[in-house]
């Protein structure tokens, strides 16, 4: 009979354990780490490209940095994304070529390309076949980026012209150009 009672108990602690598991999988974005949410729909981010720039007439450098998602890829001769998904894309102004800063972005809403702000497009639904992408603008928020080591850590909060939220986080490596 102790054996029985052992064995519920045991069977309770674990049902509670997993429904705790469960519960904190479907708050926010569970265990996905890197992800770029778009109307209420969370999509993993998967990898990104860099490419470093030339300084355009008035010596600001203007990176331009691809976040996708799984079913995207870039191989490492040609910075151009292929294959169907999601991907974001800026174009950072910088002071510096060496390398992307860590600090805050704005929109750069006159495209001036002052240093520290950014212009980009969210393209969604980026497919190979006959269905078009749906391509965004980037209206509002801001890009925040950390380099720790070859990580890059970047979060966005941003709005589209059209009030559409996109948000997101990545932190990995980029592949860089």
């Amino acid at each position: 009979m102790r054996i029985k009672s052992l064995i519920t108990i045991l069977f309770l602690i674990l049902l509670v354990l997993l429904t705790d598991c469960i519960k904190d999988l479907d708050k926010g974005k569970g265990n996905i780490i890197n992800y770029l949410t778009f109307e209420g729909n969370t999509y993993p981010l998967s990898g990104g490209t860099l490419v470093y720039p030339e300084p355009d007439s008035s010596g600001v450098y203007i990176f331009m940095l691809d976040l996708f998602t799984v079913g995207i890829f870039c191989d490492s001769v040609n910075p151009i994304p292929k294959g169907a998904g999601e991907l974001i894309f800026f174009h950072i102004s910088s002071n510096t070529s060496s390398d992307l800063q860590s600090g805050t972005y704005t929109i750069d809403s006159t495209y001036n390309h002052m240093p520290g702000t950014y212009i980009g497009s969210y393209v969604h639904n980026r497919s190979n076949v006959s269905i078009p992408a749906t391509i965004y603008d980037l209206y509002t928020g801001n890009v925040t980026l950390k380099k720790e080591s070859s990580n890059y850590i970047i979060a966005f909060n941003l709005k589209t012209k059209y009030g559409k939220s996109i948000d997101g986080y990545y932190n990995g490596s980029l592949i860089k150009f």
